[in-house]
This record gives C-alpha cells, structure tokens and sequence, in this order.
C-alpha cells in the first residue's frame, strides 16, 4: 500500500515496531501490505520465520541421539516407532500423546537439572541414579568421550566405585547443553502440540 504517515504512525503504535519503519516506509513510499490485512498478527508472523530455524535445530538435536527414541517412545506409552515416525515426518501425534511426551522430557528436564546440583554437591548417588535413566544416550551425551562414559558406567554399576568428580567441568558442560536442548524440545512440543494438531 502506498505510504501514509497517520497510517505508518498507527501500524508502528499497533504493532510496537521501531519508529525508524517510518523513515524507511516513507523512503519506498511504500507499507508492506501485510499490515493491512485484517488477521494479521505480529505474533504469529514471529513464530512462523522462527519454527523453521527452532525445527531445524530439533533435528540436530535428534541426530545427536542423546536421548534413547525406543526408550522414549515406549516410556510415552505409544504404538511401537510411533515417535521416530513422527520425527522422520511419516506420522502424526495427537494432541494427548504430545502432551505425554512433553510430561516425560520435562520430568527428565527436572532430573537433569537435579543432576547439575548433585554434581555441585558431590552427591554420587543421585548422580549414578540419574545416569541410569534409561532415556539417555550416555555415550552420545558425553560426545564420546570414552574415558567419561567408562567411568560413569563404572560408577553407577558399582557403589564402591568413585565418581569421576576430577571431570567435573567436562560433565558439567554437557549436562547444560542437555538441559538447553530438552528445554527447547519443550518448547518445539507445545508448539506442535498447539497448532499442528487443529
């Protein structure tokens, strides 16, 4: 649509857009007509540039395969490969089983997150507790780091066995990288949950 200063004025008060779309409308003569579309909304027009880039990541996160989809997938209480069907776009879930899901990432959310203080506080049982979760990928979640992956399993198979404390750091990094994936598969969840199930 052409430009209009009142119109400009009133979109960028409407839609909270920066005042400088003004300089920049007037200097193409020119307001995207998008805003002149009565359903219109800022909101979703957000959400549709970010879910490709928030998808896109999923993905790298599901390559990674820190979490176990089998395990996962039996856990939610779904039809066997249900979940890895749905990942490779061959399936659908409903808007229950996605709230399923989410119940059971948000809980491993929550052990993880108990795992970071157990790891501050040198507490090796509830760390062997938290690594036995049968939902991760050890290997995967310490990037293949061998000498990590043999300890902790050494650790958490045997209580006589010390927790490998001196890789505090190194545990610590990816536990938090952990805890920011499953935070933004929650995310990626309700998303889905929302609108690809109307």
């Amino acid at each position: 649509m052409l430009f209009d200063e009142e119109k400009a004025k009133d979109i960028v008060e409407k839609y909270g857009l920066s005042k400088n779309k003004i300089a920049v409308w007037r200097s193409n003569n020119n307001i995207p007509n998008k805003y002149n579309k009565k359903e219109y909304s800022i909101y979703s027009d957000m959400a549709n540039k970010q879910i490709p880039i928030i998808r896109k990541q999923m993905f790298k996160i599901m390559e990674a395969r820190k979490l176990k989809l089998v395990v996962v997938n039996d856990i939610c209480g779904f039809p066997k490969n249900k979940l890895s069907r749905e990942i490779q776009k061959k399936g659908v879930l409903k808007y229950d089983e996605y709230i399923r899901l989410i119940e059971n990432i948000n809980s491993l959310k929550r052990q993880t997150e108990k795992a970071l203080e157990a790891l501050k506080s040198k507490n090796k049982n509830c760390l062997d507790n938290y690594f036995n979760n049968e939902m991760l990928n050890l290997m995967a979640l310490f990037e293949n780091n061998l000498i990590i992956y043999t300890k902790i399993t050494q650790s958490r198979k045997n209580a006589r066995k010390s927790f490998p404390f001196e890789y505090t750091n190194d545990i610590e990094r990816c536990l938090f990288t952990l805890l920011l994936e499953l935070k933004l598969i929650i995310i990626y969840l309700y998303y889905q949950a929302e609108f690809s199930t109307l």
